[in-house]
């Protein structure tokens, strides 16, 4: 496990003061950000989600939709097509983008 989050920290580093968001960050105006309504995780559960989804692009488990950087429909298409086969692969659970 050691190293593969060795690899996974070569796209997506930690936060050296926060670490791995656990899905809830402070928003703006004093709103609350959660980040893993949409995958149904929280704390480490979430945290794993993110390793796990990064390793996805670092070994091309995802093929032609390993392309999800981007902020255009295509980039959007492709993180949510990437975040379904993570979340039932690895947790069975189904993702809803707009939770």
């Amino acid at each position: 496990m050691f190293l593969i989050c060795l690899c996974v920290l070569e796209t997506q580093p930690i936060n050296p003061i926060h670490g791995i968001s656990t899905g809830v960050q402070p928003g703006p105006g004093g709103t609350t950000l959660n980040y893993g309504a949409s995958t149904g995780l929280s704390g480490v559960l979430f945290q794993a989600f993110i390793i796990l989804h990064e390793l996805g692009h670092l070994t091309d488990a995802y093929g032609a939709t390993n392309d999800d950087s981007s902020n255009t429909a295509t980039g959007k298409a492709n993180q949510i097509a990437n975040n379904t086969v993570v979340l039932k692969d690895c947790f069975n659970k189904n993702f809803n983008p707009n939770p």
